[in-house]
């Protein structure tokens, strides 16, 4: 790949990155106006449904993320060693990966959590 190339390739897996994050904050705001507004007159049938569709959405948005990071770093490798530049792999690689994932645990169990609080106001 050229330069060039590689630089779109980042630039377009980023944009992707992003709109998939924009899409998670969308199912997830959805389901919590779900559960804010009609949440106490859900059936348990029901609850267990959209929570089982929020992970699987979740889930798979996650190894989205997941599949560009790892293409954006590799991608960001290539350019590098294109530069003359050393490669910083390893720790980067690491680091936006365990962000991803505590940010996905905040926010998928935050929202759960939510929908349990609304269903038992009790705890």
């Amino acid at each position: 790949m050229t330069e060039y190339e590689l630089v779109d390739a980042i630039g377009t897996l980023n944009s992707n990155l992003v709109q998939g994050q924009a899409l998670t904050i969308s199912i997830l705001t959805a389901y919590m106006v779900v559960a804010y507004t009609t949440g106490k007159d859900l059936t348990q049938f029901q609850v267990v449904f959209i929570s089982i569709v929020l992970s699987i959405f979740g889930a798979l948005g996650f190894q989205s993320q997941l599949y560009h990071i790892d293409e954006i770093i590799n991608y960001s490798s290539q350019l590098f060693e294109m530069r003359g530049a050393e490669p910083t792999e390893g720790w980067v690689a690491s680091v936006a990966t365990w962000q991803l994932i505590a940010l996905r645990i905040f926010l998928f169990g935050g929202a759960l959590t939510f929908m349990w609080r609304i269903r038992h106001p009790k705890y």
